[in-house]
């Protein structure tokens, strides 16, 4: 068997598998890119260890092609015992036990990557140490992978990605003529079964529950399900609605109506499951405008509609991008509504940000009205919820003239471009005159809704509150705080730690300084010195491909497809870098300069936002980090290979953890940029 061969297998199958994961990760946990993180995390300190180990275990564990095989069956085990065990970690719509979903992650990832790792050095060593050469073919393999799930597989089920793994092994093992004949039945198997497998293995992640409908988008993955006479639609497994919700659309509708002097044009962003639009047409609109967070769900869900809402979605629904629809927008609304779910992944931040509502604000006119919905609670409230919702009231501030509230188990905003003129009894009156019929809101609860002590509580929060910044794309405060909130229900102790230390950043930037100096020091020596540099470019390397990953989701949305592009790129920069056959340090001479130079790119991409930009910038880190290692692969003996690969992947596991867990919660995205060049020269100076 050809070596190359082999390693550009261990790349295909190594990027298929990561990305699935990542995929699976984010669909089962509301679509939070920390489970992007995790997930690298894991695969990346799994990888970086077998490697590690090589040497001690070489005469132990023996190894041969038909690993591959064995591989395959594992991932599909992997992702079975997943969604079994996700449905007793939580229930649908329940929080998340953060650490112990990191604990059940890592009992599933860590032998599957440990022997991933394990297999780099292995081969290498059976083909003469061509470390630099192989790493490249890994390199080109992970590229192919990448063409292959964007092309083929993105909206294809687990299934179809596990059949195409046997597929890939069955073509390798044609000498082995068993497990070839073996692989290819369970190609077909896989193939045939697909849509079955995706309802019966996610039965256990919702349970009680008839799964109706299961399928994916370039955005996120859609769950329709069944329980006696009620559907409900999961939205990366978040509860977003269910067609039960008569008494909360009328309020989220005929509440915030009131405020408003015309109702012509009305544009609503959400979700029209529940049957919302059909409340706001009782107003007869001359133009209704929906839009929703994933434009390709609508022609999912249609067919899960009653014939009137369904023709209420297909008058007003525009397919498009809701940032590309309101910079495109050559008109005026009356009335805004943004339905949207919590701020569990970037890309939904961004609807609760500054950037997003002065956007908003030039397609509104003086007597528009922009309406928010936000978690609150009618009893106790946590630090968290309570700092989210000041956030968002000081974020809205910030860009419209007047905001009121309305807080109770969900807080009502509704944000005007002058001030309110009125007071507030006279918009309740105008409630008793409407000529609508209504099945469960009354005048006494919107009363209540308009007079009760949650208004004054608020109010005393807003003022007494010194220390809130205004939510943005950059620094994602409500992002922060949502998943704070999330842990404080499991590990209280350890939110109000982190809390301490968003109010306390000094104490972190001090212990990171600390623990960088302690690093130079114990590696002072030149042979120790090179490993330390590669991991000091794979940690600036993973640290930019996170940040990447986060910008493209913030501008592009689509997260899985985002971290397969931005996965891609960087292992195609790597594989060309890897390639250069450099004969004198002139390249090493530049990779600190390229290095800085590539950071400073970043900072154009946040003032124009190009997407080519991001690409290039992408590629280019990359390639940095594979001409360091051809470089530093000749400056060691063949036999310390294994540790100059174990340390590139270290690196960039403590990137990955003290980027996407400190530095961006933090210090925001602009201020990590400089933390990371101060990082990579510091580490350069050794």
């Amino acid at each position: 068997m050809n070596g190359e061969v082999l390693f550009l297998y261990l790349g295909i199958f190594s990027y298929i598998i990561q990305i699935i994961l990542v995929r699976e990760f984010i669909n089962l946990f509301y679509g939070n890119e920390f489970f992007i993180a995790i997930t690298l995390f894991l695969w990346l300190f799994s990888t970086g260890l077998g490697s590690f180990l090589y040497q001690k275990l070489k005469e132990k564990i023996k190894i041969d092609f038909d690993i591959y095989f064995y591989l395959g069956i594992y991932f599909v085990l992997l992702i079975i015992l997943n969604r079994f065990f996700v449905g007793f970690i939580k229930k649908p719509g329940e929080g998340i036990d953060i650490f112990f979903s990191f604990i059940l992650m890592f009992f599933e990832i860590f032998p599957l990557c440990f022997l991933i790792g394990y297999i780099f050095p292995f081969f290498a060593e059976k083909y003469n140490y061509k470390f630099s050469h192989f790493y490249m073919s890994e390199n080109i393999g992970f590229i192919v992978g990448g063409f292959l799930f964007y092309f083929f597989l993105i909206k294809k089920g687990f299934s179809i990605s596990a059949s195409f793994l046997f597929l890939l092994s069955g073509l390798l093992f044609y000498k082995k003529r068993f497990l070839s004949i073996i692989s290819f039945i369970l190609f077909l198997v896989f193939v045939i079964s697909d849509k079955n497998f995706e309802k019966i293995t996610l039965k256990n992640t919702l349970k009680n529950e008839d799964i109706i409908f299961n399928s994916y988008t370039p955005k996120g993955k859609i769950t329709i399900t069944k329980r006696f006479d009620q559907f409900n639609f999961y939205y990366n497994n978040f509860l977003l609605s269910s067609n039960k919700e008569v008494f909360k659309n009328e309020l989220k509708i005929h509440l915030p109506f009131l405020f408003s002097r015309k109702l012509e044009k009305i544009l609503y962003i959400g979700t029209p499951f529940s049957g919302i639009l059909n409340e706001i047409y009782k107003y007869k609109p001359q133009k209704l405008v929906y839009l929703d967070i994933d434009e390709y769900s609508v022609s999912y869900i249609t067919e899960f509609l009653s014939d009137d809402l369904k023709e209420n979605v297909y008058k007003s629904f525009i397919k498009m991008d809701i940032d590309e629809f309101i910079n495109k927008c050559d008109y005026e609304f009356d009335v805004i509504i943004l339905d949207i779910p919590p701020p569990s992944s970037l890309e939904i931040n961004k609807f609760y940000s500054f950037e997003f509502f002065k956007k908003l604000k030039k397609i509104t006119n003086e007597n528009s009205i922009v309406v928010n919905f936000f978690k609150y609670s009618s009893g106790y409230l946590t630090p968290e919820v309570k700092k989210e919702n000041i956030i968002l009231y000081k974020t809205l501030k910030s860009v419209f003239d007047d905001v009121i509230f309305f807080p109770d188990e969900e807080n009502i905003f509704i944000s005007f471009n002058k001030k309110l003129d009125k007071p507030l009894d006279f918009y309740l009156e105008k409630f008793k005159n409407l000529k609508i019929e209504f099945k469960a809101l009354s005048y006494n609860y919107l009363e209540y809704r308009f007079k009760n002590d949650k208004i004054d509580e608020f109010k005393n929060f807003i003022e007494t509150d010194k220390d809130s910044n205004i939510n943005s794309f950059l620094k994602p405060e409500i992002y922060v705080y949502n998943i704070l909130n999330q842990i404080r229900i499991f590990y209280p102790s350890f939110s109000n730690f982190y809390l301490y230390l968003m109010n306390n950043k000094f104490v972190f930037g001090i212990s990171f300084l600390f623990v960088l100096l302690g690093s130079i020091y114990l590696f002072k020596h030149k042979l120790e010195g090179i490993f330390l540099k590669i991991s000091g470019l794979s940690f600036l390397v993973i640290s930019l491909e996170i940040i990447s990953i986060y910008l493209f989701e913030i501008n592009f949305g689509r997260p899985v497809e985002g971290t397969a592009i931005i996965i891609t790129l960087v292992m195609s920069g790597i594989a060309f870098g890897s390639s250069l056959k450099n004969k004198n340090d002139s390249i090493y001479n530049m990779i600190l300069p390229l290095s800085i130079i590539c950071i400073f790119g970043y900072f154009l991409f946040l003032k124009f936002s190009y997407k080519i930009l991001l690409f290039l910038l992408t590629f280019f880190v990359g390639f940095i980090l594979g001409v360091s290692f051809n470089i530093f692969s000749k400056k060691i003996l063949p036999q310390k290979g294994n540790f100059l690969y174990a340390f590139d992947l270290l690196g960039s596991v403590f990137g990955i953890l003290f980027t996407s867990i400190f530095l961006i919660p933090l210090f925001g995205i602009k201020t990590t940029l400089w933390i990371t060049i101060f990082f990579i020269f510091i580490v350069w100076l050794i």
